[in-house]
């Protein structure tokens, strides 16, 4: 099958803390405006902080959401087994406005890029979060992991990327770091490399 379309890689605009916004949430079920809805209770749970990546869990399930990122480093969603939304994402320009299957590929979010997501009743939503420092990338991967090189994607499954993330699917919610913690590093220098040349 193709890949899915994908676009350049943006020219990033910002580059101070203050531009950056971790995850925001904001219940779904009524209003007709962000600003209008209430915000939201969900934790991020953190599993690893390394130098050059780090790995976070967040389980909305069937919570109608809203949720909103823009975050200085790239970052990888991979969706749990089952995850489903009705309503829609939005990575920058590039909207997928459908009900459907999460849990194929991966989203791709570069470094400085806004997510931002609308899980409608009847969605189900659970997934890892891996952040992939641009700049000390380069150590693990030379020249390839340069900042701005990755283009925004959802269910971006084209080649090993979808078999390398399958296998972490199984993983990393099961608590995988602790048994198959050098495989779990490995596989993301594999994912990220294949997302980087694909």
């Amino acid at each position: 099958t193709m890949p899915p379309p994908r676009r350049a890689p943006r020219t990033p605009i910002a580059t101070s803390s203050r531009d950056f916004v971790d995850f925001q949430w904001w219940d779904a079920s009524g209003g007709s405006a962000t600003a209008a809805r209430e915000r939201l209770k969900i934790r991020t749970n953190a599993l690893v902080d390394k130098d050059w990546y780090s790995i976070e869990r967040v389980e909305v399930r069937h919570v109608p959401h809203i949720a909103k990122f823009r975050r200085p480093h790239h970052t990888i969603l991979l969706y749990d087994r089952g995850s489903f939304v009705e309503g829609g994402r939005r990575i920058d320009d590039l909207r997928r406005l459908t009900s459907m299957p999460l849990d194929v590929g991966v989203d791709v979010i570069p470094a400085l890029a806004t997510f931002e997501a609308n899980a409608q009743p009847g969605s189900e939503v659970s997934c890892t979060l891996i952040s992939l420092d641009a700049d000390q990338t380069r150590t693990v991967l030379g020249n390839r992991a340069v900042a701005g090189v990755l283009a925004p994607c959802f269910n971006f499954s084209h080649g090993l990327v979808g078999v390398l993330a399958d296998r972490l699917r199984d993983l990393l919610p099961k608590g995988g770091l602790e048994n198959d913690a050098l495989f779990v590093e490995s596989a993301l220098i594999f994912l990220f490399r294949e997302i980087v040349e694909a």
